[in-house]
């Protein structure tokens, strides 16, 4: 009855209300309260805590903003150093979805829906954020609540069931936690993204989250544990040396993201973010270097077979993925069937009708084809293709002014100076100091 009386939409007179309530019922103070509706809430949401058969959890199948990188529901926290580019890069990924405008995803452009965006503002003036957002361009289906404060869930929660946002942003962890009575090293501190986690499609609307954290100044993670514990994924978000991006062929406008921990298996992923000229982003598997360790994940091996079927853009079926001499092989056969499976959920890949030559009688295979628009392979990617023990040699090279490749100008005769006069050097060298 509190969260819905009109007059307790001020999160100060909702505390007020649950505070008073407390006493009436002899209670220690407000936050037992809320611990009593959460219980309650649990309860009736997990239909009495009975034990469930795996075919009796929910099935709704997931939604994609950004295919294959932000699905819904999703709760992903961002943390890097001050000055990396957090704000920017979620701004950009904001616009993206405000307008629908295609992303770059492993070097192919993929169709992104239009969605609505929600951005929960704890860390700056109102005005620095406006002129930020205009100069991005993310100005088209975004609404800005500014001074959030992450203890409101049910004021969240209210917003969140009348308009449905897809994306919500809250910058930052630490800007909106102002009134969280835990300092960030407990793990209390992380209860209410616990809440925003466990609850996120089923107390409101499905949407994606992504939190902004800061750095210690050391450059490591903030806070406790249980923060990273408590989201689907985290990235962390590092800008490159001068060295590093010419060593990759990349601009200062790029950044490495890894992931560290993630419930979609991409833990050990490296991404290279990339800011463009109009203020979109491109998202690439960073390069490898060749002196590290290239590992057989699941994830990589998926990431291979959507690279193939990219580079031959051809139906394909499980059959002819096995009997690949890259990606195939028979023990790989449910790999690939897994691969396939995930990357039609991410919608990176389509099912499409049976080619006419592989029809035959019996049950049809199902083939597959790569979504997106390949881009064109970009000047910079020479320094990727070049192995680095070998040394460069262009094609149809003039020789110009050297003088031993050219036949008109073999062995020239260079005036020497006589050996007997010694030259410039002369043994005989004054070593008495200078006064």
């Amino acid at each position: 009855e509190i969260d819905n009386d009109p007059k307790n939409e001020n999160p100060a007179l909702h505390n007020q209300a649950v505070h008073k309530l407390a006493i009436e019922a002899k209670r220690g103070n407000a936050a037992e309260i809320e611990r009593l509706v959460d219980t309650h809430e649990m309860f009736n949401r997990t239909k009495g805590q009975k034990p469930l058969a795996i075919d009796e959890l929910d099935d709704t199948p997931f939604e994609y903003l950004i295919p294959g990188l932000l699905p819904k529901p999703w709760t992903l926290l961002v943390h890097a150093d001050g000055g990396t580019g957090k704000t920017a890069m979620c701004q950009t990924v904001a616009k993206h979805i405000g307008h629908g405008k295609a992303f770059n995803v492993y070097g192919a452009l993929v169709n992104v829906p239009v969605g609505k965006v929600l951005w929960l503002n704890g860390d700056q003036n109102e005005r620095i954020l406006r002129r930020q957002m205009k100069l991005i361009g993310c100005d088209k289906n975004v609404r800005v609540v500014t001074e959030w404060d992450m203890q409101w869930y049910s004021r969240f929660k209210k917003m969140q069931n009348k308009y449905a946002y897809d994306l919500v942003i809250i910058d930052s962890l630490d800007g909106c936690n102002d009134s969280n009575p835990y300092e960030e090293n407990r793990r209390e501190y992380a209860l209410p993204i616990k809440k925003l986690v466990r609850r996120n499609g089923q107390d409101f609307p499905a949407c994606s989250i992504v939190i902004i954290h800061h750095n210690t100044k050391e450059g490591k993670f903030r806070g406790t544990s249980a923060i990273k514990n408590a989201v689907d994924e985290t990235w962390n978000m590092k800008k490159l040396s001068m060295n590093d991006a010419a060593e990759m062929g990349l601009t200062a406008n790029s950044r490495l993201v890894s992931v560290e921990k993630s419930r979609e298996d991409r833990e050990g992923l490296r991404m290279i973010f990339t800011l463009l000229p109009d203020y979109s982003y491109s998202i690439s598997p960073a390069p490898e270097r060749t002196e590290e360790v290239r590992l057989d994940t699941p994830n990589r091996h998926t990431l291979d077979i959507l690279q193939l079927m990219r580079n031959e853009p051809k139906p394909w079926c499980v059959k002819d993925l096995v009997d690949h001499d890259t990606v195939g092989g028979a023990h790989r056969k449910r790999a690939i069937v897994y691969s396939l499976n995930k990357l039609e959920d991410q919608k990176l890949i389509e099912e499409v009708d049976v080619p006419k030559t592989k029809s035959k009688g019996g049950r049809p295979s199902k083939f597959y084809k790569a979504v997106g628009k390949e881009l064109p392979r970009s000047f910079t990617s020479l320094v990727r293709d070049i192995p680095r023990n070998d040394v460069y040699k262009p094609n149809n090279v003039d020789t110009g002014t050297d003088l031993n490749n050219n036949e008109f100008g073999i062995n020239p005769n260079f005036v020497k100076t006589s050996e007997e006069d010694g030259g410039l050097y002369n043994e005989e060298v004054n070593t008495k100091p200078i006064v």
